[in-house]
């Protein structure tokens, strides 16, 4: 009877969750960005804001509470500017939001690293 249940489950979600649409972890370009530049400037999409407008920028670009925020900082970010974008945000009414430090990629021509000692000379 169990698997019978749990069978019916996995069939009913496997049809039902596509439908329902589901928001992606890694985000979307729909989601509104908060961006930190290097120098401690706050920006909401390309308009600079500084911390004391930062929640009213969000307001004035129709972005409601209960929408995710996405606030890319630098990797050199100290604590106490996370916490101050965090607290300006939560104490407004703004608790759903992550911060993203910038990823760090590079590519080199030639052989692969991993496998380089595997190839004769």
């Amino acid at each position: 009877m169990k698997v019978i249940l749990s069978s019916l489950f996995v069939v009913a979600s496997c049809i039902l969750l596509p439908s329902m649409g589901c928001a992606t972890i890694g985000g979307g370009s729909a989601e509104p960005t908060v961006r930190l530049s290097n120098d401690g400037r706050i920006y909401v999409g390309k308009t600079y804001t500084g911390l004391t407008r930062l929640v009213s920028q969000l307001k004035a670009n129709k972005v409601k509470p209960g929408e995710r925020i996405s606030i890319e900082i630098p990797h050199n970010t100290s604590q106490n500017a996370i916490s101050a974008i965090g607290r300006e945000l939560s104490s407004k009414g703004y608790r759903r939001f992550a911060f993203n430090k910038p990823l760090k990629a590079s590519s080199q021509k030639g052989l692969d690293p991993l496998i380089r000692h595997l190839e004769k000379e």
